[in-house]
Parts: C-alpha cells; sequence; structure tokens
C-alpha cells in the first residue's frame, strides 16, 4: 500500500492526484520486478547448484564403476576356487559378497543412466526380444527365500524392444516390489500379449502385496529422488524405469 499525506486540508489538487498515483503505479511495478529478479536469481542459483551436484555424481558413479568391475570378477574367481575346493562357507560369504556387489553395480549404472536421460544421450538398441525367458530371467536373479516371484507367461512372446533396457526396467520395478513386500508374500511378475488401436503390444505387470503407496506420493512418485521416508533407497529406480 502507498499513502501520502498532507499536513494542511485540501493541499492537494487533482494533478497533484493524478502524479501520486502514477507514483504509486511506478513504485508497485519497480517492486513486482525485484520480486521478478530475486526469484529468478534463486532459481538460477538453485539450478546451478543442481548442475553441479548432478556433474559430481555422474563423475563420482563412472569412478566406481571402473574400480568395481574388477571387484566383481574377483568375486568370481574365488567363488570359483571356493566351489572347487567344497569349502561351503566360503561359497556362501563370496556369494553374499558378489551379490552385493553387482546390486551396487547396478546403482552406479542407474545414476549414469540418469545422467544421460538428462542430457539427451540415452538411447535404446530395439531388436526381436523373446519376453518370456527375459521375464524368468529376472524372477530367478531377484527371488529371496522371503519373497519368492511368481511368473505368468505365455511360452512364449515375442516383442521388439531393447533387452537390456527392458531388464533394467523389469529389475528396477521387481527390486522395489520385493523390498516393499511382507514376508512370505510373493511379488507376481507377468507378460501378456494386447491388442490396441494402433498396434500389437506386450503388457509387463509387476504386483506386490505390500502395504501400498501413500496419497501424498502418487502425483510425483515417477520422479527423481521421490520416495517414501521410510525407504532406504535414492528414490532413482521408478524414475528410470519410467524414462526406459
Amino acid at each position: 500500500m502507498f499513502q501520502a499525506n498532507w499536513t494542511e486540508p485540501e493541499a492537494f489538487d487533482q494533478e497533484d492526484a493524478e502524479f501520486v498515483r502514477a507514483v504509486a503505479g511506478w513504485i508497485v511495478l519497480l517492486l513486482q520486478r525485484a520480486e521478478l529478479v530475486e526469484r529468478l536469481r534463486r532459481e538460477a542459483a538453485e539450478e546451478s547448484r543442481r548442475l553441479v551436484a548432478e556433474e559430481l555424481v555422474t563423475v563420482l558413479a563412472h569412478d566406481l564403476g571402473n574400480y568395481l568391475t574388477p571387484l566383481i570378477g574377483h568375486t568370481y574367481i574365488l567363488h570359483a576356487r571356493a566351489e572347487q575346493a567344497g569349502r561351503a562357507d566360503d561359497l556362501r560369504t563370496t556369494t553374499q559378497l558378489r551379490r552385493g556387489l553387482e546390486r551396487l553395480k547396478r546403482l552406479i549404472d542407474d545414476l549414469l543412466d540418469i545422467s544421460r536421460i538428462e542430457q539427451g544421450i540415452f538411447g535404446l538398441v530395439r531388436q526381436p526380444v523373446e519376453l518370456c525367458a527375459l521375464v524368468h530371467a529376472v524372477a530367478n536373479a531377484l527371488g529371496t527365500p522371503d519373497v519368492t516371484i511368481q511368473v505368468e507367461a505365455p511360452r512364449e512372446l515375442i516383442a521388439e524392444a531393447d533387452p537390456e533396457r527392458i531388464r533394467q526396467a523389469l529389475e528396477n520395478l521387481v527390486s522395489n516390489a520385493v523390498k516393499h513386500s511382507p514376508k512370505g508374500m510373493p511379488v507376481t511378475l507377468s507378460v501378456a500379449p494386447e491388442t490396441r488401436t494402433d498396434d500389437e503390444w506386450a503388457v509387463l505387470t509387476v504386483q506386490d502385496r505390500g502395504p501400498g503407496i501413500a496419497s501424498n506420493l502418487l502425483p510425483q512418485l515417477m520422479e527423481r529422488f521421490v520416495k517414501d521416508p521410510k525407504s532406504k533407497g535414492l528414490g532413482l529406480g521408478l524414475y528410470l524405469a519410467r524414462s526406459i
């Protein structure tokens, strides 16, 4: 609010009043522009920090991946030696170690892929893929003693897709479902053909029997770093699956 007062009554004539109103309008306009400039400055600073953070994460993920690959290779060698020598304890240890390193490798790959998505250089190599075999492979790899994965699929279903990216998306979805499923309750992974108006499609579905998703998270569920406060993940898997 802009207010002008004078000690003498009727000190302002009509011309003065028009001038005061014009000055008030200019002040309002200047304040609005100042607020806009400040908001743009804050947004630019936040964007700059975000870009720096993303670049740092990408560099670290790339470097960690370079160190991790030979470590995974060594665990396979140690596992093979333990198997040849019949050392059951060492077999269990190397199996757990290998699985942990492979989970870390998948996380690093996800971080690098998200960087590629943001830069517009994330590519797909489409080719005929036998989806039923791929679904069974994912189920066998990610099932646990506490949460099994039930597969519902026809004998064969060929689709035009990128097999590595489909596997990556499925692994993120299934891992998320297994993580949030109660012990003893299976996750269902299904694939089925579907006829639509534009073409023939293959539909992949992942269903768990967990507590569900909080309603306040649903609108942003597929965005980066959005996750349930109780979740230990980074909130990247669903975003990456949607992007693929």
